[in-house]
């Protein structure tokens, strides 16, 4: 760690974690880029937060939002992404890791406590 030798007027506050995951997660439900859908799974594989912390910072910033709802818009993210870029038009050397996310975003991130279809959209 540096020692400060110029103290900063006024100060800087510094965003934390939590700042910067719920964050994340607004960009996530609301944009659903494949890099955010990478950047929470890397952030609880690290153990830096729970899928729980991570949905608890992402009501704490939208309170009037339904979390159904926000399932249902990640579900609708990760199918667009899908049809984008298939699994069959991935190298073969490459499918198994481009096929895990998915499945973590669906079994980990989009389901705790809830069945896979409870977040699919109505036909």
């Amino acid at each position: 760690m540096a020692i400060r030798t110029v103290e900063l007027e006024p100060p800087i506050l510094i965003e934390t974690l939590g700042d910067n995951l719920a964050a994340k997660m607004n960009a996530l439900v609301f944009r659903g880029a494949p890099r955010d859908f990478r950047d929470v799974h890397d952030v609880v594989q690290a153990g830096l937060a729970t899928v729980s912390d991570c949905w608890c910072l992402w009501q704490a910033e939208n309170p009037s939002a339904a979390m159904t709802s926000a399932g249902v818009e990640l579900v609708r993210h990760l199918e667009a992404i899908e049809r984008r870029r298939p699994l069959e038009a991935i190298p073969e050397a490459e499918r198994e890791a481009a096929a895990a996310l998915p499945a973590w975003v669906r079994d980990e991130l989009v389901t705790p406590g809830r069945k896979r279809q409870d977040w699919r959209r109505s036909p």
